[in-house]
């Protein structure tokens, strides 16, 4: 801010205590470069002989303090829901955007949830102390893994013959019976083979994967 002199120009300012920063011939405060405080400011009319003083006294505001936070990583499901958050405790409101396309909730909220969030995507909230009326803003990008491809191969085969399933996505899973077709069969976790097989039955091999973000094929 500029103070406008309206009695004899050409004097000086000054300001106590120490912390704010003004142009002593202007009188001109830079705010980003002060100290939140509360500061008297003197301006000295430069008349040699009949000089005079006027203060006044500012306060500056600190900004309030902001954080924002996210439950991340999470794995992509098709919704792909995140909680946001605003841990400062200074601020009283609160409004969300997004770089991308995730919908919220309730951007108003200090805990919105959104949903459709994509790796990398970035949610800002700018966080108002309506006490001051001072506003902050905090950023946080998301992370969301893609799921394991649960992809595998396992051709009909005759009684007898070696029947191995082809991982064709994820390797590193479990084959198993979904469901169990309690006729004595059982199949290799790692190969998805099936030994013991009744012939002319029809077997449901369900392959899960084993990664941070598992998904399964039947």
């Amino acid at each position: 801010p500029l103070p406008t002199i309206t009695g004899v120009p050409g004097g000086t300012f000054s300001a106590t205590p120490a912390g704010l920063s003004i142009n002593t011939n202007t009188g001109l405060i830079d705010v980003s470069a002060s100290t939140p405080g509360l500061y008297t400011v003197t301006y000295v009319s430069p008349a040699a002989s009949c000089w005079g003083t006027e203060t006044f006294v500012l306060e500056i505001n600190p900004l309030p303090i902001v954080v924002a936070t996210e439950d991340s990583p999470i794995c992509d499901d098709g919704v792909s829901t995140i909680l946001l958050g605003e841990t400062g405790g200074e601020a009283t409101e609160w409004s969300w955007t997004t770089s991308g396309s995730a919908t919220f909730d309730d951007d108003s909220l200090q805990t919105p949830t959104v949903s459709n969030a994509v790796n990398g995507e970035t949610f800002t909230v700018t966080a108002t102390n309506t006490n001051t009326g001072c506003v902050n803003t905090s950023s946080v990008s998301v992370t969301v893994t893609p799921l394991d491809d649960p992809s595998f191969t396992l051709a009909d085969f005759c009684f007898g013959d070696a029947n191995n399933a082809t991982i064709t996505g994820t390797a590193g899973g479990t084959f198993s019976f979904n469901p169990d077709p309690l006729d004595g069969a059982s199949v290799n976790g790692t190969t998805g083979e099936i030994t013991n097989e009744v012939a002319g039955t029809t077997y449901d091999i369900q392959y899960l994967t084993s990664g941070a973000c598992p998904d399964s094929l039947t």
